[in-house]
């Protein structure tokens, strides 16, 4: 199985008065922006961010939060997006992948600020 997100920098927008991440997401994004690609298998999946991005964030961050748990086993979740939907089941297995997720979070501060920052 093969599975990588290759994300753009589409434009962003001032977000006002969002309840959640999920709105959040779609305020800053334009329905016309680009969309990020999931290549799940060899098969490309478009997600646009405003909308499956949006979705899809509810459940990462959480996931991300219980992956870099000192004592994680174990985690599952759905992600129900109109494009993508998968239920994944991700098991701990050694500390080779741990150890590389790890350091990919303490790097996110890398993130370009053309990226991070809205316009």
């Amino acid at each position: 199985m093969s599975f990588s997100i290759q994300a753009g920098c589409p434009a962003v927008r001032r977000c006002g008065s969002a309840t959640d991440m999920a709105d959040a997401v779609g305020e800053m994004y334009a329905s016309g922006a680009e969309d990020a690609i999931l290549v799940w298998n060899l098969v490309p999946v478009r997600l646009p961010y405003r909308n499956d991005v949006a979705v899809l964030l509810d459940d990462l961050v959480p996931l991300l939060e219980e992956v870099g748990r000192p004592g994680f086993s174990d985690a599952q979740v759905f992600w129900g997006s109109d494009t993508f939907s998968a239920e994944w089941v991700i098991v701990r297995e050694g500390s080779d992948l741990f150890d590389r997720a790890k350091a990919l979070l303490a790097r996110s501060s890398d993130i370009p600020a053309a990226c991070a920052a809205p316009t």
